[in-house]
Protein backbone atom coordinates (compact mmCIF):
# COMPACT_ATOMS: atom_id res chain seq x y z
CA UNK A 1 0.00 0.00 0.00
CA UNK A 2 1.72 3.27 -0.97
CA UNK A 3 2.42 5.93 1.61
CA UNK A 4 0.16 9.01 1.77
CA UNK A 5 1.81 12.14 1.28
CA UNK A 6 0.33 14.26 4.05
CA UNK A 7 1.22 11.52 6.91
CA UNK A 8 4.83 11.29 5.68
CA UNK A 9 5.26 15.24 6.02
CA UNK A 10 3.24 15.02 8.91
CA UNK A 11 5.80 12.51 10.38
CA UNK A 12 8.36 14.47 9.31
CA UNK A 13 7.21 17.54 10.64
CA UNK A 14 7.07 16.29 14.13
CA UNK A 15 10.90 14.48 14.06
CA UNK A 16 11.84 17.84 12.59
CA UNK A 17 10.35 19.99 15.73
CA UNK A 18 11.78 17.29 17.53
CA UNK A 19 15.20 17.62 16.84
CA UNK A 20 14.79 21.76 16.63
CA UNK A 21 13.87 21.58 20.23
CA UNK A 22 16.42 19.31 21.72
CA UNK A 23 19.21 20.85 19.93
CA UNK A 24 18.55 24.67 19.58
CA UNK A 25 22.42 24.87 19.58
CA UNK A 26 23.44 23.37 16.57
CA UNK A 27 23.46 26.09 13.78
CA UNK A 28 21.81 24.12 10.87
CA UNK A 29 18.42 23.48 9.93
CA UNK A 30 17.13 20.23 10.02
CA UNK A 31 15.34 19.47 7.38
CA UNK A 32 14.01 16.17 5.67
CA UNK A 33 16.99 15.60 3.65
CA UNK A 34 19.79 16.73 6.57
CA UNK A 35 22.43 13.99 6.60
CA UNK A 36 22.01 13.56 10.71
CA UNK A 37 24.94 10.65 11.47
CA UNK A 38 27.29 10.95 9.14
CA UNK A 39 27.41 15.15 8.88
CA UNK A 40 27.98 14.17 12.98
CA UNK A 41 24.89 16.65 13.92
CA UNK A 42 23.77 13.62 15.90
CA UNK A 43 25.74 10.74 18.01
CA UNK A 44 24.56 7.86 19.45
CA UNK A 45 23.25 9.01 22.35
CA UNK A 46 21.11 11.12 20.08
CA UNK A 47 19.98 8.72 18.31
CA UNK A 48 18.71 6.76 21.59
CA UNK A 49 16.86 10.09 22.29
CA UNK A 50 15.65 10.10 18.94
CA UNK A 51 14.80 6.42 18.95
CA UNK A 52 12.68 6.85 22.24
CA UNK A 53 10.91 10.07 20.58
CA UNK A 54 9.73 7.92 17.53
CA UNK A 55 8.52 5.04 19.34
CA UNK A 56 6.70 7.05 22.11
CA UNK A 57 5.13 9.48 19.67
CA UNK A 58 4.05 6.99 17.90
CA UNK A 59 3.26 4.15 19.47
CA UNK A 60 5.16 1.68 17.51
CA UNK A 61 8.02 -0.58 18.30
CA UNK A 62 11.51 -0.61 16.37
CA UNK A 63 12.96 -4.14 15.74
CA UNK A 64 16.68 -4.07 16.22
CA UNK A 65 17.58 -4.91 12.46
CA UNK A 66 15.88 -1.79 11.73
CA UNK A 67 18.23 0.20 13.93
CA UNK A 68 20.52 1.04 10.97
CA UNK A 69 22.21 3.90 10.63
CA UNK A 70 20.61 4.38 7.05
CA UNK A 71 17.09 4.52 9.14
CA UNK A 72 18.45 7.42 11.11
CA UNK A 73 20.56 9.10 8.64
CA UNK A 74 18.09 11.95 7.45
CA UNK A 75 14.43 12.91 8.82
CA UNK A 76 12.88 11.42 5.66
CA UNK A 77 14.38 7.87 6.28
CA UNK A 78 13.38 7.49 9.57
CA UNK A 79 10.04 9.22 8.31
CA UNK A 80 9.38 6.90 5.92
CA UNK A 81 10.65 3.66 8.52
CA UNK A 82 7.79 4.92 10.95
CA UNK A 83 5.44 5.22 8.50
CA UNK A 84 5.41 1.75 7.63
CA UNK A 85 4.80 0.93 11.39
CA UNK A 86 2.00 2.69 11.83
Amino acid sequence: MPMHPKLLMSIESEIQQFLQDRFPDRRTEFNPNTALITTGLIDSFDILELLEFVEEKFRISLKSDELVQENFDSINALANLVAKKI
